[in-house]
Parts: structure tokens; C-alpha cells; sequence
């Protein structure tokens, strides 16, 4: 799905575990022309997921798509 919102010029945030697998993602996104960025926040941990959630939505002021 990141492919294709990357294609149409989207700013993508990306949530994963590995951080080395999120930035093969990031790099080829971007190469489709999208703004990256990469997140890899233990879902066990609340307060890091918080973390992240308020990261994007200061960046990007919403999230479109889960």
C-alpha cells in the first residue's frame, strides 16, 4: 500500500520492528518521490507508542491511513 501513496507524491510514515528492513523501505519510497519516515517503537510499550504517534502527527498534522 506504501508503494502506491509513495507513487502519488504522499508523505509516508512507516512502523515496523527491524529499523534495518524500515530503512530498505524508506530508501525505496523515496525513490518513488515520497517523504519518509521511519518508526520502529515497542508496541509493548506505551509510552513509546505514544511517542511515535505524536511525532507523525507533528510532522504531519494527521494520519490518513493505518
Amino acid at each position: 500500500m506504501s508503494l502506491r501513496f509513495a507513487k502519488d507524491g504522499a508523505k509516508v510514515a512507516v512502523v515496523g520492528r527491524t529499523p534495518a528492513t524500515l530503512q530498505a523501505i524508506a530508501r525505496k519510497l523515496e525513490t518513488l518521490g515520497a517523504s519518509v519516515d521511519t518508526f520502529a517503537p515497542n508496541v509493548g510499550d506505551y509510552e513509546a507508542v505514544r511517542s511515535m504517534a505524536k511525532a507523525v502527527l507533528g510532522k504531519y498534522g494527521r494520519v490518513d491511513v493505518l
